[in-house]
């Protein structure tokens, strides 16, 4: 996308500030949906105590060490 905005900045199409601007949306936009989506999952999570030991016991078995730090 930022290829995208640097051939438009080069057409004139648009300026160094509106690039900025367009790459905060971009920012801000990933945050966003990405907390959300955190959000979504752990309230799941709590909502169906079956899946969230399910997922307990895959970190136990990926994540070797993590959970067990001393």
């Amino acid at each position: 996308m930022l290829d995208t905005l640097l051939h438009a900045e080069r057409d004139g199409l648009i300026d160094h500030a509106g690039i900025c601007e367009e790459v905060d949306t971009f920012m801000f936009e990933g945050f966003d949906t990405t907390s959300m989506a955190l959000i979504f999952t752990l309230m799941n999570l709590s909502l169906f105590p079956e899946m969230q030991e399910l997922c307990y016991q895959e970190l136990l078995e990926h994540i070797d060490g993590l959970l067990n730090v001393t």
